[in-house]
């Protein structure tokens, strides 16, 4: 159930509320599961990355085929970050160097030449590829990436030897086929469509029992569910999980970290789990994206919990950060560190922009960056019941005759406000501080009032005049 307690203190006070929902899905209730299809026996596809960028699927099921009812169709598509080149392989290919490719079908024939059918649309700017590795008692004993090119706009036949020949009976065979040539441009060219039917291996008795080189066997792949409107850091959403132990309604979002190989080379690190609602662009090595927001003053606030491991003395910490934007540009930003609690606990993270934003990227992490010793791996962040403090405060004019000349200024000032009134309507002030509670009532004899004495916060100030009232929001200094 969710809570009222802040509503009713605020009905009390006689201040107005107004939902605005500033940050999307910012309880965490929403999250989404959906499914795919690829070639039976192919389950390492690139549908299962795209979709975690909230991409277009790029392996198709199409039924253009050459021969039977199916074929597969491969497309390099257009992504937030960039492209990226479709394909499909039977086996894991983290590992880049097809030498060290793993598992595959069984097979122990020795093939000598490769055809089938394919049709693509672009002529030098890229190629798709059939790759082909066989493989004998756990090493590769033959790798082949075949080109595949052109205009052609029906199915056109390719033939090709194997080159050089198998010289070894192997144990099994890796299989797959790309949209783009990698090795040429590595994240594709953006079109390039590739379909293909009808492969088959030639010079041999029969075919692997599991190639489906027909492509008429398809199977069905469920995805993890996937919190909406935020984004994680990799791919598989490594890290990031829904979990029951809410603060408030159904569901939080549990961040965890996690061991990953950063750059390929074997070692090890720990990795945050890490939650936007921006998105990484590599193009740029920088967070682009976020969501629409104009305040200059502001609190963001949520509920966590922390399990934190220890290294060295040294006790690892989450993190929530913000960064305001405007035309594209950061200028401004907020962080706060995260200690462990095993209850969960309120945060404020109050901030000042000396300019209109237009949007701000909020990230939350549950090991602090630099700490990738592996004995840090397992720091779990709860969050939940995200919000900004303008959310529950309704900070704008709604059915009142108060004419927009009344207002007070600066937005900022460590003592000194002024008001405003240009009709010189009597003034009924109220000021409030950050959790509702009215601090100060004065009727405005002038056109200003000292606020010296009063902590440095945010406060909101509301004007009555005419039986009516305007609620603004200031920062004393």
């Amino acid at each position: 159930m969710k809570t009222k307690i802040t509503l009713f203190f605020f009905v009390l006070f006689g201040i107005d509320l107004w939902a605005t929902d500033i940050i999307p899905n910012a309880s965490f209730e929403n999250w989404t599961g959906t499914s795919y299809v690829t070639p039976t026996n192919y389950d390492y596809t690139s549908n299962s990355d795209v979709y975690y960028y909230d991409q277009s699927l790029n392996v198709e099921k199409t039924t253009d085929a050459y021969s039977g009812q199916y074929a597969v169709k491969l497309t390099t598509i257009s992504t937030s970050w960039g492209s990226s080149i479709a394909y499909f392989l039977n086996t894991d290919p983290e590992e880049g160097d097809m030498a060290k490719w793993t598992n595959g079908f069984p097979y122990n024939e020795i093939p000598t030449r490769i055809r089938g059918y394919y049709k693509y649309n672009q002529t030098t700017a890229d190629s798709a590829l059939i790759m082909i590795v066989f493989r004998k008692a756990g090493s590769s004993i033959g790798n082949y990436i075949i080109k595949i090119g052109g205009v052609h706009n029906t199915y056109t036949l390719f033939d090709v030897p194997l080159q050089p020949a198998l010289t070894q009976t192997p144990d099994s065979i890796v299989f797959g086929a790309v949209s783009s040539d990698f090795s040429v441009h590595e994240s594709g060219v953006v079109g390039s469509v590739l379909y293909l039917d009808s492969v088959s291996l030639k010079g041999v008795n029969s075919q692997p029992a599991l190639f489906n080189g027909d492509f008429e066997n398809w199977s069905t792949h469920q995805l993890p569910i996937t919190i909406d409107d935020w984004n994680p850091r990799k791919k598989h959403q490594d890290g990031v999980a829904r979990t029951t132990d809410a603060k408030d309604g159904n569901y939080a979002i549990e961040l965890t970290s996690v061991s990953e190989d950063d750059n390929g080379d074997g070692v090890f690190n720990n990795n945050p789990g890490y939650l936007t609602n921006g998105y990484w662009d590599d193009n740029c090595g920088c967070n682009k994206g976020g969501i629409p927001f104009t305040h200059q003053i502001d609190t963001l606030t949520f509920w966590y919990k922390y399990s934190a491991t220890t290294y060295a003395s040294t006790v690892d910490h989450a993190q929530v950060n913000l960064q305001f934007k405007k035309n594209g540009s950061f200028f401004n930003g907020a962080s706060r560190q995260l200690d462990a609690t095993t209850e969960y606990e309120y945060v404020e993270v109050p901030f000042y922009n000396d300019q209109i934003p237009d949007s701000v990227i909020i990230d939350f992490v549950s090991s602090l960056w630099d700490n990738k010793n592996v004995a840090f791996i397992g720091s779990k962040l709860i969050i939940d019941k995200l919000q900004f403090k303008s959310e529950i405060i309704y900070l704008g004019t709604r059915n009142t005759t108060i004419p927009s000349a009344v207002d007070i200024y600066p937005s900022v000032s460590n003592a000194i406000f002024k008001f405003s009134n240009p009709n010189e309507l009597p003034l009924q002030v109220e000021v409030y501080n950050s959790i509702g509670t009215k601090i100060i009532r004065l009727s405005v004899t002038g056109n200003e009032m000292n606020l010296g004495s009063l902590p440095t916060g945010i406060y909101f100030i509301k004007i009555r005049a005419n039986d009516d009232w305007i609620t603004k929001r200031i920062l004393k200094q």
